[in-house]
C-alpha cells in the first residue's frame, strides 16, 4: 500500500546496502516471499536497488537487520533454503516475478504488489 511504501522510504531512505536513492529501489522481502512464506509488511521489507537485489539473490544470501542498531547486513542463506525461482508460492498461491509483476518474488516495485 502507499502507506507501507512511505514507512519504508522514510526508514530506509534508499537502498539499504549501497544507498542509491529510493526511486531506484524495489521492496525486498527479508523473509523470502517464496522460500520462507514471508509477509508483505514494513517489518519484513527493505529497499534494495536493482543491482543489490539481483546480487543478493545470485549470491544466495539473505538480508538481516540488527534490531539494536538498525544496520543491515547480508549472510548466507541456510543450506536447502534457497529462494525459489518458480512462480508458485509454498502455500499454493501463485505470484509473479520480481520485475514489476503484481506480487513479486521478493517484493513489488513502488506502487505495485499486495497491500
Amino acid at each position: 500500500s502507499a502507506a507501507q511504501q512511505l514507512v519504508i522510504a522514510i526508514r530506509d531512505r534508499g537502498c539499504v546496502l549501497c544507498h542509491k536513492p529510493m526511486h531506484r529501489c524495489q521492496y525486498h522481502h527479508v523473509d523470502e516471499w517464496f522460500a520462507d512464506n514471508g509477509t508483505t509488511d514494513p517489518d519484513n521489507l527493505a529497499a534494495l536497488c536493482n543491482d543489490c537485489h539481483d546480487s543478493l539473490h545470485k549470491a544466495g544470501r539473505r538480508l538481516r537487520r540488527d534490531a539494536a542498531t538498525g544496520h543491515w547486513t547480508t549472510q548466507p542463506r541456510p543450506p536447502g533454503r534457497n529462494a525459489q525461482t518458480s512462480r508458485e508460492r509454498p502455500s499454493g498461491r501463485s505470484g509473479s516475478d520480481d520485475r514489476g509483476g503484481s506480487t513479486g518474488t521478493d517484493g513489488p516495485r513502488a506502487g505495485r504488489g499486495p497491500p
